[in-house]
């Protein structure tokens, strides 16, 4: 039975400190961060009902996560009769949690599940229940969307369901590339053939989207899930001829979930998220998101009620220059002939001895820039988690959030920009909403700040989800109530920029700065009917001299067999060179290998 709302159980923490009870929550940390009060009460006496959920933008740096299991264990230190199941976002946070609510109260009231526990825990489901506070991770979240059985065991007797950070659903993403690596592994040329007509569904899609160079294409390929079913028991049955079954099992488990959700196609990708996940929830839900007021996919949702709260931190005394003139995207930087040396000696330029500055980059150019640090003198630099008190260190988007190693540095350079691929912003906003688009072609173009979705919904979504991680990055540095930091930002989109310093109030602009990356001229990209030409020639290459059907070869590299542009393919120059060579002969519908 749901409680009712009358706070019972509501405690004044403040209250609690000026009576002299220090032991039960930090007097410095109730008096200075007033929003806890209000978090408090969403967790105490909240009801949201089910499937409805309050996503909290309490801001990034006043401690969020420590007020929900300061006022989580006062609660029950004071005999609280409400459970309560958290969702963290990564393993060391669950067991923080755990930790500090045990000992607030005194004893074990609170449950971790990890994967460092999970054998153990799956022997004992039963006492899950018993336990007035579960803690575990997003992953865990995401397994239960999928095992309603033991799911029903993390939701039995629990009231409130509190998700530290958004909820990031895997995506499963299928193309020609994905598909040729996995055939590969099939040694019988009937099992090839049997998964070339399994995949032609999505083929037929991945073609229509490849066309259209400026639209995302939401569809629903058509897949015979029985025939993928029967096909995957012959697989199972036929080991001897399955080179990596592991391999092979994980392409018809693609297949079956893009066969059964709406996908989005788009240059040669197609995409989606496992029809089957979806947000579950308790008698109260709250989501906690520094983010909330700057991420747009919450508003697509019509059961997610935002609360943003406005920002009391005094950022007066911190500073923010930004350098437009350069996009700090992947391609860019690729295209550019000297990123890593400008930067790290702008670095070099504007640290001072006593500055500790923290550097944002890609993933992929992590170990470019640490070396390129080196060469301008610092040769003690924290490396991501490897930080051990370093003055300079650099990290990338994806180790960002829930990361306080760097809390006290005053500089942050954030010289790298997390665009996702595009179908991917189409992608968690149907996740968020639930709804097909009514247009299924979603539209691109020119937009301000480069190329973005002309319909303004998926643009804001885009800009948001930049702006965020941008914002999150500022976050980890200068964590207290007036930090005292200096921001540079290399960001070329003016929308992007306006977000991220509309969420830092009163922070004070700075001089530009001027990096003056040079970009070289880009070499003829490849098109894909050069690189379909290239592989058809090396197939041809590989088969046993004889004759061939073209229908048969299209088939093992998984083409579409009404692909419009197979003409131009059989005439390119790559396979025109080996029938002129005498390797080939190349005639209306077949082939000959000499």
């Amino acid at each position: 039975m749901m409680e009712s709302n009358t706070p019972v159980y509501a405690i004044n923490l403040e209250e609690t400190v000026q009576a002299g009870h220090e032991d039960l929550a930090d007097q410095d940390y109730i008096l200075k961060n007033i929003r806890m009060a209000h978090l408090r009460d969403l967790l105490i006496i909240g009801e949201t009902g089910i499937q409805r959920f309050t996503v909290l933008g309490i801001e990034a740096g006043i401690g969020k996560s420590l007020g929900t299991d300061n006022a989580i264990g006062v609660y029950h230190l004071r005999g609280g009769t409400r459970k309560f199941l958290l969702v963290k976002k990564f393993k060391p946070e669950v067991t923080d949690s755990v930790t500090r609510i045990n000992n607030l109260v005194g004893k074990t009231v609170a449950l971790g599940i990890t994967g460092d526990t999970w054998e153990e825990d799956r022997k004992n489901l039963d006492l899950i229940p018993s336990y007035p506070i579960v803690i575990i991770t997003h992953s865990r979240y995401l397994d239960l969307c999928l095992d309603e059985k033991k799911r029903t065991i993390f939701e039995q007797g629990r009231h409130t369901l509190v998700i530290d950070e958004q909820i990031e659903p895997p995506t499963h993403t299928f193309t020609e590339v994905e598909y040729l690596e996995h055939v590969a592994f099939l040694k019988s040329r009937w099992l090839q053939d049997r998964l070339s007509e399994l995949c032609s569904g999505l083929f037929d899609e991945i073609t229509l989207g490849a066309a259209k160079s400026k639209s995302v294409i939401a569809c629903r390929p058509t897949v015979d899930l029985a025939s993928l079913i029967e096909f995957r028991n012959h697989v199972m049955a036929s080991r001897s001829k399955v080179k990596d079954l592991k391999s092979v099992k994980e392409i018809l488990e693609m297949v079956g979930i893009l066969g059964s959700s709406l996908c989005f196609s788009y240059q040669g990708r197609i995409t989606a998220i496992d029809s089957r996940l979806k947000l579950w929830s308790l008698h109260n839900n709250i989501i906690l998101d520094a983010s909330a007021g700057i991420d747009r996919l919450y508003d697509c949702s019509p059961n997610m009620t935002v609360d943003v709260q406005p920002r009391i931190i005094d950022n007066t005394k911190s500073v923010i220059r930004v350098d437009k003139k350069f996009s700090t995207s992947k391609g860019s930087i690729i295209n550019a002939i000297d990123y890593p040396e400008k930067i790290c000696e702008a670095i070099r330029k504007y640290k001072s001895s006593t500055d500790k500055t923290l550097v944002v980059v890609h993933k992929d150019k992590k170990d470019e820039i640490v070396a390129h640090l080196k060469k301008q003198g610092f040769q003690d630099i924290g490396i991501c988690d490897e930080y051990n008190g370093q003055d300079i260190a650099v990290t990338y988007y994806g180790n960002l959030i829930g990361k306080n190693h760097w809390r006290n540095f005053n500089q942050v350079w954030i010289v790298a920009t997390n665009i996702l691929k595009m179908e991917l912003y189409a992608t968690y906003q149907h996740f968020f909403s639930q709804v097909e688009p009514v247009d299924k072609e979603i539209l691109m173009d020119n937009v301000t700040g480069g190329f973005g979705f002309i319909d303004e919904q998926y643009e804001k979504i885009r800009v948001g989800s930049i702006a965020k991680d941008i914002y999150q990055a500022i976050k980890r540095i200068g964590r207290n109530e007036q930090p005292c930091s200096e921001i540079f930002l290399v960001q070329s989109n003016p929308l992007v920029i306006d977000e991220v310093i509309r969420n830092l109030p009163g922070i004070q602009i700075g001089e530009p700065i001027d990096l003056n990356i040079h970009s070289k001229t880009a070499p003829r990209k490849e098109s894909k009917i050069d690189i379909k030409a290239a592989q058809m020639a090396s197939l041809i290459l590989e088969q046993p001299l004889g004759n061939y059907e073209k229908k048969y070869l299209c088939g093992l590299l998984g083409w579409n067999r009404k692909d419009p542009n197979l003409n131009r393919i059989w005439k390119h120059p790559s396979l025109s060179k080996l029938e002129d060579s005498g390797a080939i002969e190349i005639n209306p519908k077949t082939v000959t290998r000499f």
